[in-house]
């Protein structure tokens, strides 16, 4: 007979019978706290195919440590914590500062410390020589073991004996691992000092950044592309690489002018061996505290798994470009090998029910971030990123799945030590147990003003709807002209109409890594409309993602009319249609050239980058002209044409253009302005001034 037994709350017992199974057995249970017979009222909750489940109450309440047993038919069962470490009693009566776990490094000893509650046994495993070192347990769930001599790069484990099972995982503190984070390394903190670099240009607030979101691999991948190294963190420090006389890497990047990058995931991710040449975009993480290997070209280091790293944020904040992760703390690749899971089993994870782990990530789980020892753990990896890399900015997938409180902590915590530090995620409202009011999704953005959230309204508002379901349906820019009104709200970074709080909230952007390019939809959408025409209506989308108040996200291949040949997600697709293709970038040049004008012209104006609600309401307005939309603030105006016709603006005073036939002018003019099919002009109408 198989029994099993979880403490699910401070008098709450819940067993599970296998069948066959004779019920009136129950008759003689005996439930012991200690090794004493307790008083217990049991009730019959499940009946199933294959096992009866029971509620057992007993009337006195867990107290830190206490071993519960089920006796039945002279036969012992243990009783397992399951569902009471999530309960927030738990977690205060066990509290602990996780910057006192991990390794800690000294020349005559190091020092393994870890939490784990309901373990029975916690060991260290030195996984060269196979020597298994007892810990001892200093409190309840905390253990330590000092071992003496120098163990600088020594490869370990533990080993956790826990719930009547026994496994191994690497330590979730460690700052660096072997492959695919098997096994973690002793590393000395001394070596790792970061000296940074301050990039030269000053960042006043978000609305003064031009996100531009890249894969590490992506960038470098092509063959061709004149890197020594391809799909590397240091073939992103690469200078002087061309492809047919154009810039590639790292000074493509310093020549398009824009003044961060966001990477996609570099911390270690689990659907590819890093030993392989497989492909992943990485959001299926398996660790949240080393980097990811395949993008590491020195693997036997443990050291070059973080240095490197710091030489690329030191390599970009010397061309003054600053640098955000994109962090998946929403879900685990897999939650059962997880290593904060193995340590501390149904802590790190939201349940529907018992059994039953929550999947508002759409990847199996998702992380409890609402759990004070979790919540403390991800603001640890957040403070480390900033202290040993210098990191500019979070990007959080699946901002909606994580807690308020948390967001908050860590945006505090980021600001306090960078003031110019960027926090913004995805605020989709997703199918969790967390309460609606504690998520950090668009609705409650509010309750996040210094956060800032993708603005869906706006992609589909200029692009249209990215889902495959709805693949015709276009946006004002794919002519769907009717949506101009929207497309206001967006110009204004959907604070006129009482969205957000503040145009710094608002993320605009019409492409990103998830579905298809815009220049894929626009050739589904408009398929008979020829290359010119693609050429324009991609500026013009380009233009209303730079030129917008609030802050512009750019997909890294957008500035050149990038192809993922119709695919709609391509997380794993392989290079062909993932990497950065120069030979098309050197082809479309001239949408590159007009994005690099764009940026100059938001950076010279202060009134594209305003940061307040009241502002924009005092310096903004709109004119429809026809199908033209005039976009006018303190010191330009914009005519945003997106129609297949040319139009005259009558004017009656001197303006002198700034932006005009695709290029930079500098004409006074004063009877009219000619604004050319799907184009855009700027005019300052102060010539004189």
């Amino acid at each position: 007979m198989k029994f099993t037994n979880y403490l699910d709350d401070y008098r709450m017992i819940k067993a599970y019978i296998d069948k066959p199974f004779n019920t009136d057995d129950l008759k003689q249970l005996v439930v012991k706290r200690n090794g004493e017979t307790i008083n217990y009222h049991l009730e019959e909750l499940k009946e199933s195919d294959h096992y009866y489940k029971y509620l057992i109450i007993i009337f006195t309440d867990y107290q830190k440590g206490d071993q519960y047993t089920l006796e039945i038919n002279n036969q012992i069962y243990p009783v397992y914590l399951r569902h009471i470490v999530s309960k927030k009693r738990f977690e205060k009566e066990n509290d602990i500062d996780p910057n006192k776990l991990g390794s800690f490094y000294r020349k005559q000893y190091t020092t393994f410390r870890m939490f784990s509650p309901g373990a029975k046994a916690l060991r260290v495993v030195d996984v060269l020589t196979k020597k298994v070192y007892p810990m001892q347990e200093l409190s309840f769930g905390l253990f330590e073991l000092v071992l003496k001599g120098d163990h600088e790069r020594m490869a370990y484990m533990y080993e956790i004996e826990i719930n009547g099972k026994v496994k191994r995982c690497s330590d979730p503190f460690a700052f660096s691992s072997g492959s695919n984070n098997i096994f973690s390394r002793v590393i000395d903190l001394a070596k790792l000092k970061q000296h940074p670099v301050k990039p030269k240009s000053a960042i006043g607030s978000n609305c003064d950044a031009v996100i531009y979101e890249m894969s590490v691999r992506d960038f470098t991948a092509m063959p061709a592309c004149g890197t020594k190294t391809h799909g590397k963190f240091l073939s992103l420090c690469e200078s002087g690489t061309s492809y047919e006389g154009q810039p590639t890497g790292l000074d493509y990047l310093i020549d398009l002018g824009i003044t961060h990058i966001q990477l996609m995931p570099v911390f270690d991710f689990g659907s590819i061996d890093e030993d392989s040449d497989a492909y992943n975009w990485g959001y299926d993480p398996i660790a949240y505290n080393v980097l990811e290997g395949s993008y590491i070209v020195d693997k036997c280091d443990p050291y070059a798994r973080i240095k490197e790293f710091q030489n690329m944020i030191n390599t970009m904040h010397i061309h003054d470009i600053r640098v955000n992760l994109d962090l998946v703390f929403n879900h685990a690749y897999q939650a059962e090998n997880f290593p904060l899971e193995i340590l501390y089993p149904y802590h790190t994870f939201r349940y529907f029910n018992d059994e039953e782990l929550a999947n508002g990530s759409y990847c199996g789980n998702e992380i409890r971030t609402d759990s004070i020892f979790v919540r403390k753990y991800l603001l640890l990896m957040c403070q480390r990123y900033l202290e040993l890399f210098d990191i500019d900015g979070f990007r959080f997938d699946l901002m909606g799945l994580m807690d308020i409180d948390t967001v908050s902590q860590i945006t505090a915590a980021m600001r306090e030590k960078k003031k110019d530090f960027m926090i913004y995620g995805e605020g989709w409202d997703m199918p969790s147990p967390l309460k609606s009011e504690e998520r950090s999704t668009l609705n409650n953005n509010y309750l996040l003003p210094d956060a800032a959230f993708f603005n869906p309204y706006f992609r589909d508002s200029i692009k249209g709807p990215t889902m495959m379901s709805n693949l015709f349906d276009r946006g004002y820019v794919l002519d769907n002209l009717s949506l101009v009104k929207k497309v206001e709200d967006c110009l204004a970074a959907y604070t006129l109409n009482n969205y957000f709080l503040s145009p710094t909230q608002s993320i605009n952007y019409v492409e990103c890594h998830d579905n298809m390019t815009f220049y894929d939809k626009m050739r589904v959408c408009l398929s008979n409309e020829t290359r010119n025409d693609d050429l324009a209506r991609s500026k013009l989308a380009l233009a209303f993602v730079i030129l917008s108040q609030g802050i512009p996200f750019i997909h890294s291949g957008q500035e050149f009319m990038r192809t993922k040949y119709g695919q709609d997600n391509t997380y794993n697709m392989g290079d062909y249609y993932n990497q950065i293709d120069y030979e098309l970038r050197n082809r479309n040049k001239e949408v590159v050239d007009f994005v690099k004008d764009m940026i100059k012209i938001r950076k010279k104006y202060p009134s594209l980058r305003l940061t307040t609600t009241k502002a924009i309401r005092e310096e903004i307005a709109f004119e429809n002209y026809y199908e033209v939309l005039i976009y006018r603030t303190k010191e330009i105006t914009v005519f945003f044409n997106p129609c297949i016709y040319e139009h005259i603006y009558p004017i009656d005073h001197e303006c002198r253009t700034i932006y005009h036939h695709d290029s930079f002018d500098d004409v006074i003019i004063s009877k009219s302005v000619i604004i050319a099919p799907l184009s855009i002009s700027i005019i300052d109408e102060n010539p004189y001034k």
